[in-house]
């Protein structure tokens, strides 16, 4: 049996349809309320950390090697975790397969499938997804260039590239 719940934010509104394996969500606003949903399912074993964005039709699995004539009798044992940390945005039409963890601020291009984890602030695309940069916490592309420090254009913070793989923030605001 599902149930509904709403949750209010200014003029938008979301709801959340609840199933026992499945939270199904939908965000309208009040101009929109005949429009389709989200279309994205969150399965057992999906986190999603504050300020994530899922957008329409992005995809979760949740079984590694899904068999229909080999069901999972036991599901502590088949259904691996997937976590999308604080900030990550996941592109409409993307792929997460199960087991994997976005990292933080990171973002996922539309149409992308994440077969592996994702550093902090990482911008991926492709099918597999390919580290093709980074992006800074208000969504803007930077650029290290050969430099180990940068900027946001955007929003002034600041950057260190600590190896090839992995970046942090520096400041809030350049000086």
């Amino acid at each position: 049996m599902a149930f509904l719940a709403r949750q209010c934010e200014g003029d938008d509104w979301q709801e959340l349809l609840v199933w026992p394996e499945c939270l199904h969500w939908q965000r309208r606003d009040d101009r929109q309320r005949g429009e389709g949903p989200n279309n994205v399912s969150i399965y057992e074993g999906v986190e999603l950390e504050d300020y994530t964005f899922c957008g329409p039709s992005m995809v979760f699995t949740n079984v590694k090697n899904p068999r229909s004539a080999f069901p999972i009798a036991d599901r502590s044992q088949g259904f691996l975790k997937t976590r999308v940390r604080q900030g990550a945005s996941i592109g409409a039409n993307a792929t997460v397969v199960c087991g994997v963890t976005i990292g933080e601020w990171a973002f996922i291009a539309a149409g992308a499938v994440v077969t592996k984890d994702v550093a902090d602030y990482a911008l991926m695309a492709g099918v597999p997804a390919r580290h093709m940069g980074w992006v800074c916490r208000c969504g803007e592309r930077i650029d290290f260039a050969e430099h180990y420090r940068t900027f946001c254009r955007k929003c002034r913070r600041s950057y260190e590239k600590l190896d090839k793989d992995k970046i942090t923030l520096e400041s809030e605001h350049a000086p």
